[in-house]
């Protein structure tokens, strides 16, 4: 859509204006209409032929997510379905989450802060559900923090951050 958008700025006037004020699905209807004619060196000709191509590639590319789309939902409802329960997450992010977690989502046990924290927890009479719900807890708002932080302050809390 952005390469479409992007040529039609530059597109010749007469085609801007057929289709200034269109929403995304008629925007991307009339495009498909096209007829682009057959010298390609007038600029409205090519325009509409570059147009054209991109629409259809479009089109291609949204049947294909929809298809992928159909194949991943039973997949992540076997894997992790209160997933798609979430708020903002749909069959492609929980498949991202999913594969990023891999099949040993545990493996945050291996870091010595987690070991530290379990260990601290354990010894406080804390149940083991409750250990991890906190650690879940933690590394969700370490994740947020770090998705939410611009790069120049990731840099500096790098720079700032003790030698191993």
């Amino acid at each position: 859509m952005n390469q479409i958008r992007g040529l039609l700025v530059s597109a010749p006037a007469m085609l801007r204006e057929q289709t200034t004020g269109l929403d995304r699905a008629a925007l991307l209807r009339t495009l498909a209409r096209l007829r682009p004619g057959g010298d390609l060196s007038r600029p409205l000709a090519a325009a509409r032929a570059a147009l054209r191509r991109l629409v259809r590639r479009h089109q291609a590319l949204d049947e294909e997510i929809t298809e992928l789309n159909a194949e991943i939902v039973p997949l992540v409802k076997q894997a992790a379905p209160a997933l798609l329960n979430l708020f903002g997450v749909g069959p492609e992010t929980a498949g991202q989450l999913l594969a990023s977690a891999g099949d040993n989502p545990e493996r945050m046990r291996f870091d010595e802060r987690t070991r530290a924290h379990v260990e601290r927890r354990t010894e406080e009479g804390l149940k083991q559900e409750d250990i991890m719900r906190c650690r879940k807890r933690f590394v969700a708002r370490e994740v947020y923090r770090a998705l939410t932080t611009t790069p120049t302050e990731r840099i500096t809390q790098t720079d700032l951050a003790p030698a191993a």
